[in-house]
């Protein structure tokens, strides 16, 4: 339960308080009750009051009182009287001492001298216990209500009248009390920033009146004490550290402080929505899986499509993501015979076997034509039907003719008469039944000699027909 607010300055300041009181009290005994009895005489008392603070909760409270006591009625035993006493208690509060209203009990003993009509002029022992409620009603200034209840241990009543009149043991008065007192005291500053050590949340570090003597080193509003990042300007939601990227993620547990990002991946943001967070994604705008970091592999050959020579066809690890049809360990996009095992040497197409190579030695002078003429002579047949079976034989062979002239002649008529014989042989391999889409033939005249033209030797070697396996 709260009563009220703070007062701006904090009592436990001033621990010690003089004041005046004064009140209503009422005799309650063997004879009846005066107290709240509205057919009895009002009878009162005036006093002062001093209390020390014991700790945050504790007080020891002394007063002084003067006043009148007394209970009358027709007919019966009563009697009248004036008193001087006072109490010596011990007052407990349940609120902080900076509330507005502070709830408190207090019990202890107290001693009163009775006088007057029917009662002795002596000390009467007593003990006393009662509730009030204090009011801040400023820094200095404290109000005080209570009712305390005073029982009598010993009698008082004068020896030549009845046992039954005045105020005897077993018998009590009640005090229903108003007071104001004044608190004072020297507390002690000791980092002398303005704020007393009592009050000061850091007492030995200069701080502001405002942050209860705490220091703030960043001038973001928040205590040093209180602040997470004390040397930089924060926030309270983030206790004083900052958001530079504003993505409510604080700095310290932000890994991406100056990118705005998600909380799911601390702070850093995901261009691509991959769930890979752009710090560790190494395709960072391209969609890809947690296990590849973040990069695609469209063809789902275990090879990113950053290292994948063929990123839209299915391949192997070994030739960078590229297929392999023949299975010869050259990626198809280098084979150039992509449907037959080959070697490297060849491109990725088989190595012409040593017999066929003969074969087409032979050709270079078993194939001879008529002067000055393309056609072929019938001696050639069987070197240029050897080449046919090779080429049936081996469907994924194609072959290119070339002819050559000697230097006999003239150069234009050497040329066209060269590429005239290359075409005749093209022609009578098609004519045996392999296809025209695997040869292909051209003439160079007296280009590219194997021997020297001078010599009538020479230049029979260099009237020739080259083949070349293609694939």
């Amino acid at each position: 339960m709260v009563f009220g607010g703070h007062l701006k300055a904090q009592t436990k300041d001033y621990p010690v308080s003089i004041g005046v009181i004064a009140g209503y009290n009422g005799y309650s005994g063997e004879l009846g009750n005066s107290f709240f009895s509205f057919d009895q005489s009002f009878y009162g008392h005036v006093g002062g009051e001093l209390r020390i603070r014991l700790n945050d909760n504790l007080s020891l409270m002394g007063n002084y009182v003067r006043g009148e006591i007394g209970y009358l009625e027709y007919d019966k035993p009563s009697f009248t009287g004036g008193f001087n006493g006072g109490m010596l208690l011990l007052k407990y509060r349940f609120m902080e001492e900076e509330d507005f209203i502070r709830p408190y009990v207090v019990i202890g003993p107290g001693g009163y001298q009775y006088y007057g009509d029917k009662i002795a002029n002596s000390l009467n022992w007593t003990g006393n216990g009662g509730v009030g409620v204090d009011f801040n009603l400023s820094e200095r200034w404290v109000a005080d209500l209570r009712i305390v209840g005073s029982y009598n241990f010993s009698d008082d009543v004068n020896e030549d009248n009845p046992p039954d009149f005045g105020v005897k043991s077993g018998d009590w008065v009640f005090y229903a009390t108003a007071g104001l007192r004044f608190q004072f005291g020297f507390g002690k500053d000791s980092d002398g920033d303005g704020v007393k050590d009592q009050k000061d949340e850091c007492p030995d570090t200069p701080g502001l009146i405002e942050l209860n003597g705490c220091p703030d080193t960043d001038k973001d509003g928040i205590a040093d004490k209180d602040d997470q990042c004390p040397t930089q300007a924060g926030l309270a939601e983030f206790q004083g550290c900052p958001d530079t990227d504003g993505d409510s993620i604080p700095d310290p547990s932000d890994e991406c402080p100056t990118e705005a990002g998600l909380a799911v991946f601390n702070g850093c943001p995901d261009m691509d929505n991959d769930s890979v967070p752009d710090v560790r994604d190494d395709c960072p705008e391209v969609p890809g899986p947690v296990e590849f970091n973040g990069c695609p592999d469209t063809d789902g050959d275990t090879v990113l499509d950053t290292l994948d020579r063929c990123p839209t066809v299915p391949g192997v690890v070994a030739l960078r993501g590229c297929p392999d049809k023949d299975g010869d360990g050259i990626a198809d996009i280098d084979d150039r015979c992509p449907d037959v095992a080959g070697i490297p040497e060849n491109k990725g197409c088989p190595e012409v076997k040593v017999e066929h190579v003969q074969i087409f030695t032979k050709a270079l002078t078993g194939i001879t034509f008529f002067a000055s003429s393309d056609k072929i002579k019938s001696s050639s047949y069987d070197v240029l039907d050897d080449i046919v079976d090779i080429m049936k034989a081996n469907p994924h062979y194609k072959l290119y003719i070339a002819g050559y002239a000697s230097s006999d002649g003239d150069d234009d008529m050497n040329l066209k008469l060269s590429k005239d014989r290359a075409a005749s042989v093209r022609k009578y391999i098609e004519s045996k039944g392999v296809e025209s889409s695997r040869l292909r033939s051209d003439g160079f005249g007296e280009a590219n000699p194997i021997a020297d033209n001078s010599t009538p030797a020479g230049r029979a070697k260099n009237r020739r027909v080259e083949f070349t396996v293609e694939f």
